[in-house]
């Protein structure tokens, strides 16, 4: 099973473009380690963004070509697709709740897979927060020059995308 994951990441890794003269390196336990707290870091700084409904703080957790998956819409893709969905979004609609559970983390080079469930929740800004849909994710980062981690492609299953208003 190991096999088939890693031959798949590192097939998802070439089809997306880290194309290099030398063999990305799979990372050992320690730098996935300190991958992994990073990516926490990460994930904490949009979730507290998402609740502040910082438009921009959010935006800033994604790469330039960023592309984000969800339910019954079409793809978002880069700064300014994000912009747009999750600045008229948050108009009307509050986060009142995000929190993350990291499940798997392999990190290849400038690249981490992350599967992630995640618990978040949001409402309409006249009315109080409701319950939180758990959702579950596969992310790709990437970490840029400067060594930030960015979400680059982040897929997921939330339920309540297909009818919340502030999806679009």
């Amino acid at each position: 099973m190991a096999r088939y994951l890693i031959g798949g990441l590192l097939a998802a890794v070439v089809a997306t473009g880290c194309v290099s003269t030398r063999a990305p390196v799979l990372a050992g336990p320690e730098e996935t380690a300190r991958v992994g707290d990073a990516l926490a870091r990460a994930w904490a700084k949009l979730g507290d963004a998402g609740k502040r409904g910082d438009v921009e703080g959010i935006v800033d957790s994604y790469t330039e070509d960023a592309l984000l998956m969800e339910p019954g819409h079409d793809d978002i893709r880069g700064r300014d697709g994000l912009r747009a969905v999750f600045g008229e979004g948050l108009k009307t609609w509050a986060i009142s709740e995000f929190e993350v559970s990291p499940r798997e983390l392999t990190v290849i080079g400038d690249r981490a897979f992350q599967l992630v469930d995640y618990r978040e929740a949001g409402h309409p800004k006249d009315q109080p927060p409701g319950p939180a849909a758990p959702v579950r994710a596969f992310v790709e980062w990437r970490r840029e020059a400067a060594g930030t981690w960015r979400i680059h492609r982040l897929l997921n299953n939330n339920p309540k995308m297909d009818s919340s208003p502030a999806s679009r």
